[in-house]
Parts: structure tokens; sequence; C-alpha cells
């Protein structure tokens, strides 16, 4: 398995149906790829819906095949697994897992996403690939996060001095300095020393900035520019010293992404939104007895365990999923029709957080208690339309946050260009199974130990 965080369907170079075109004017083109050359031999499904807008959450559900009430996390940092994952599984029937991530600090123990995991491997894609030729039957995972901001570049080690060029050439060409952003998202998912934490956040104050000053065109770009920096100065080395390990073998290889990127007032990238274009994400599998092809009608995110569950143990011993196998549409190519999805949105108060870490910092050691995430946003598909039903919301870019109890309807008919449109039949039709589906009772701590433990993670003295 392979994930390419934060990479949209639509950021994939040969996926006919493209959503961008429409929402933004950018001048960047992407190129075609490796990815798209291994498309072109491999199964392509170009609509899934992700149950979740972020990292923790979606990658929950794509190894439990379990919507995010039932396996535990719905949010960014606050919840934890309490399900079996598909590593689990393999373990039981007798494979060598190994699991390589390039964010540590979400996708890893502290929130339980690693159970079953025999090897551990943190931004080693080389370590990876080795243990690949070591067992004969191994179930692998390889998470990158170059397609994230900073875009393409990751950190220093990767993005070296072209990341540091970039950073210069956007601070001088809007001309900014430091006192002129006030930096809210500080959030970092991966290990950083103070040198690549400085260059981290002087990216996001430029994405700060642009978003604040609604450059979304700009921010989109950017995008863009990353997904082909990262195809070219890291994924198509990648996956040719990737098939060239498994030659001989029999293998199957699966391409996902977690979540996609969207700029506008109601999307601050992903974290406070459910734009159609951050929770359509693609999947692809590749193998010697799959038949190319791509499929356009939907499926979801929770449909992969139970998947893989059927193709490589066998379907006598598949656990309850809430996701159904992709097998008869895969090796028969049979056509259904589109599968009821649901997505949700917990935001995050990072500020709140560091407030709170600032106090726990300062010898208050009892530093009261906050709400980490608030319940913002949960929608539904059914046939050809989404529900979107928004519990609260920020406006003005951010700066205010809003209780509501509204939905929208959208018309999904042309997959290309979503239409907003009043149906109260769709909203009437999808009211109850949007709240069971959001239904999750949070659990808060009585102390301060999961923010100690977040910073700790981080570098910080806490």
């Amino acid at each position: 398995m392979i994930s390419l965080d934060t990479l949209r369907a639509d950021g994939i170079a040969s996926n006919p149906i493209k959503l961008y075109p429409h929402e933004y004017k950018t001048k960047t083109k992407l190129v075609k790829t490796a990815l798209d050359e291994l498309i072109s031999k491999s199964f392509f499904f170009n609509n899934v819906i992700s149950s979740a807008s972020y990292t923790a959450a979606s990658h929950a559900s794509y190894f439990t095949g379990l919507w995010p009430k039932n396996n535990g996390i719905y949010d960014h940092f606050n919840s934890k697994l309490h399900a079996t994952t598909i590593f689990e599984h393999a373990k039981q029937n007798g494979y060598k897992t190994v699991f390589k991530t390039d964010f540590p600090l979400i996708l890893g123990s502290y929130l339980n996403l690693i159970n079953g995991v025999d090897d551990y491997l943190v931004e080693d894609d080389q370590s990876g690939l080795d243990l690949l030729k070591k067992e004969d039957k191994v179930m692998s995972f390889f998470h990158f996060g170059q397609v994230h901001y900073p875009y393409g570049f990751h950190n220093l080690k990767y993005g070296g001095q072209d990341y540091k060029d970039k950073v210069i050439e956007l601070e001088n060409k809007y001309k900014l300095t430091v006192e002129q952003v006030n930096l809210r998202d500080v959030a970092t998912e991966t290990y950083r020393d103070e040198a690549d934490i400085q260059w981290l956040y002087r990216y996001k104050k430029i994405v700060t900035y642009l978003y604040k000053n609604r450059k979304d065109n700009e921010l989109f770009d950017l995008y863009l520019q990353g997904i082909n920096y990262f195809h070219q100065h890291k994924f198509n080395l990648f996956l040719e010293k990737l098939l060239e390990s498994l030659k001989g073998s029999n293998y199957l290889i699966v391409i996902f992404s977690d979540h996609g990127e969207a700029w506008s007032d109601d999307s601050f990238g992903h974290f406070n939104t459910l734009d159609e274009g951050v929770i359509r994400v693609p999947i692809i599998l590749h193998a010697s007895d799959i038949k190319p092809s791509f499929y356009s009608n939907r499926i979801r995110t929770v449909d992969l365990a139970p998947t893989l569950q059927e193709i490589l143990f066998g379907e006598s011993t598949t656990p309850k999923f809430d996701g159904s196998s992709l097998s008869d549409i895969i090796y028969s190519h049979k056509t259904e029709d589109d599968r009821d999805a649901f997505a949700l949105c917990w935001a995050t108060r990072m500020g709140e957080i560091v407030n709170n870490v600032k106090n726990v910092n300062n010898g208050e050691a009892n530093a009261p208690n906050i709400e980490k995430s608030v319940n913002f946003s949960a929608c539904g598909y059914y046939k050809n339309f989404k529900c979107v039903h928004n519990y609260q919301k920020f406006i003005d870019r951010g700066s205010v946050l809003v209780k509501l109890n509204t939905s929208d309807v959208f018309d999904m008919t042309d997959l290309s260009l979503p239409k907003r449109v009043e149906n109260q039949d769709v909203k009437d039709k999808l009211s109850k199974p949007i709240d069971d589906f959001n239904d999750i009772k949070q659990v808060f701590n009585e102390s301060t130990d999961s923010l100690r433990e977040y910073f700790k993670l981080q570098g910080y003295n806490v």
C-alpha cells in the first residue's frame, strides 16, 4: 500500500475528471509521471469518498474498513484507534508487516495506528524497499508527505536549496516580513530541528498571508507545482525502484490518498472543509491479473480493507466492516450503482491547544482542559446528490467560529462541476443518516496529558 498524502483525485494528470479547472485560474499544468504510466496498466477508481478530510481519521478508515465512529478516530489528534487494523489481519495470516511514514506524529503509535506492525520506519523509503526482498509474504505501507505543504518539499532534507529558494522567492514577491503575518497554524507532523521548523513556519506564514488576502488561485498553483515537484524529485524514482524489487514475484500494489486540498472562503487547505476536491480521492490497484480500467461510479475509502481482506486472506475470514469488497468490480468488471458515502470534519482549535501548553510551561500544571475538537460538518451521498450538514462554520476566513444548523445540497451528475441546488427531499432523506454517522461522543481528558504528549513528540520541553 502507498499513501500519497494530500493528493486530490484530479491531482493526477491522467484522470479525465477534473474539478479544479472550474474552481481556479492556474498557470501550472500537471505533467505526466511514472504514476500515470502505472495507471495505464492498472484499475483506477477516480471517485472515492474519504471518510474525513485529515490524515489520522482518513487513514484509520483505510486501515480498518470502518467509519470514524466505529474505529475511534474522528479528529486530528485527540481520538485514538480502538479497532483491528489490516496489519493485524495480515500478521494473523502469516505476513510480515512494514510501515514507513513521513508523518510519525500522526501515523504512529500514539493514535494506535500501527497496531500489528513489525517494522516501523520514519522517512526511510530504502529500508522499506529492502525489507520487501527479505520475506516471502509482506504487507507493506509507504506514506509520502511531500504533496502536503510545504508543497513538494516536506522538509530541508528533501527540499534542500530548492525549498529555501522558493520561500525566499515568495517572501520577496509578496513583500512579507515576519511581523506582517499572524501565524495560527503551528502544527507539524514530523520530527524537525530548529532550522527546519523555522523554514516551515516561514512557508506557513506565506500560506496564511495568501489565504487572508483571498489569493486562492496562487495557493492552488503552488499546490500543483508541489505535485509536479514531488513526482519529478521523489516518486518517479521510488516507483522505478519498487517495480524493480518486485520483479518475478506475485504482488499487488495499491496506491491511494487520504484527502485533497482546496482554498476558498469555506476551505483552508483541508483543515475545515468537506469540499469535493478535498474528500474525493484516488485508489489505484495494480497486479498481473488486474486488467486496466477507469471506474467513476462512487466508492468509499472504507471499501479498501474488506477488498484486501478478500483478495489476500479469503472471503470466509472476513470480519465485520462498514465498507464492502470491490473484488467483483476489479476482477469481473461488474458495474454498481454509486455507493452511499459519508464524510465528517471535526475542526481542531490549535490556537487554544497552544495557549494551554504555554500555561503548562509556565508552571500551571492544572491548566483548564479545553475542547480540542469541535463538531464542524458532515456530509452524505445518495444517488447523484451530496448533502452537507453544517454544525458550525468559520467566517471571515477563519477569524470567527459560529454555530449553525444548515444543509447544502449539490447535484453531482457532472462529476467535474457539482452544482448547488435546492432539494428538500434530499435533505430529508439524508438528515438522519448523516446525524447517525456523525453521532460521536467526544471523550475529554481530565488532565493535560494528551497535550503534553503531543508537544513532547514534537521536541518541546513540556
